[in-house]
């Protein structure tokens, strides 16, 4: 079982596939310092783990995206890339708080299968009010 496994909760993102069922063992990774840049840097980096692994899309079982607690805009965008693949590639979904580096330590009860996922935020959004004219 190949999962991709996406995770932009903090400043530090992640995009890995794994192998496995109830132990994950690493294929591929790529990590980046996040700078509110996730709409530009998000698609290019799955890209890049799939090409690692030697995988394509059609060759996912399932995804795992992080959901936080964290930022409002890294979660607003790996969340929704992670529900729009599941959906497009008829795929499972599972939710957890953090990805960890070495997935080896995972427990599968600590999955939650959720589609949609839904982001928790760390604090409320800061989205500015509209000026009125």
């Amino acid at each position: 079982m190949l999962t991709l496994a996406i995770d932009t909760s903090s400043t530090k993102e992640y995009v890995a596939v794994f192998s496995g069922n109830k132990r994950l063992g690493l294929i591929a990774e790529f990590s980046w310092n996040g700078n509110y840049d996730e709409t530009k840097k998000l698609l290019p980096a799955i890209k890049k783990v799939l090409k690692k692994a030697r995988i394509g899309f059609e060759d996912i079982d399932r995804l795992i995206v992080a959901c936080g607690p964290g930022a409002f805009t890294g979660l607003r965008i790996g969340v929704t890339v992670a529900n729009t693949l599941a959906f497009a590639l008829k795929k499972p979904l599972f939710t957890i708080d953090k990805i960890e580096h070495n997935m080896l330590l995972l427990k599968p009860s600590r999955l939650k299968k959720e589609f949609p996922a839904v982001p928790k935020y760390s604090k409320p959004p800061n989205i500015t009010k509209p000026t009125g004219k």
